[in-house]
């Protein structure tokens, strides 16, 4: 990320460049480009009751003194396995949502694997138990080649994805990897070590 600084010098009365109101509408598109919210490891989530849930467990290093430790999701390649998360919309949410985060493999990958992410806006109307999620997005991920390195990857929501969620609305994400989807032919465990959701700002 680049800002542009425009000069103004009160001492020699150099007027500030024309281009001055671009140039602030510029950086503040950069500053206000995405709303942030972490997931995990901030929050280990919710265990998604209709799969087998995502093994919450404790990552380390192999050297070093004391040893890096830090908390993984892991979601293995035999059975469809999710976390959901409840969070609010922001005030100025503007449409499309990005899950993105890292993760790294135990075993170095050779293959592909398929992650989904779908949400559920609960309408202050509304019910919870009359609540669905919107159509799952799916992401094509290729693991790693080397264990243990940690990578990253991104999946975004257009909005005709986010089942109508309007500002301030909570919001429930649901994050899955789908082991039985054609394209996911990678058989290792998968390590996720970080989880956020970045919301675009309404106007930008």
């Amino acid at each position: 990320m680049a800002f542009t600084i425009s000069t103004h010098d009160p001492s020699s009365g150099v007027t500030i460049p024309s281009t001055w109101g671009d140039e602030v509408n510029s950086n503040f598109v950069l500053i206000n480009r995405y709303f942030f919210t972490p997931l995990f490891p901030e929050s280990s989530g919710q265990v998604d009751t209709n799969t087998a849930g995502m093994l919450y467990a404790t990552g380390k290093g192999i050297a070093g003194t004391p040893l890096v430790e830090f908390p993984v999701l892991q979601a293995n390649g035999t059975a469809t396995s999710a976390r959901k998360w409840t969070r609010t919309m922001p005030p100025a949410y503007g449409g499309s949502v990005i899950v993105s985060g890292r993760y790294y493999m135990p075993v170095a990958g050779s293959a592909n694997f398929v992650l989904g992410v779908r949400l559920s806006a609960f309408t202050t109307a509304g019910t919870v138990t009359a609540e669905a999620f919107g159509t799952q997005v799916k992401g094509t991920v290729t693991a790693a080649t080397i264990a243990n390195k940690w990578t990253a990857f991104s999946i975004t929501i257009p909005t005709g994805n986010v089942d109508s969620v309007t500002a301030g609305d909570p919001v429930q994400i649901e994050f899955e990897r789908l082991p039985a989807d054609a394209g996911d032919t990678e058989a290792g465990t998968v390590n996720i070590v970080n989880l956020a959701a970045y919301f675009n700002a309404s106007g930008y």
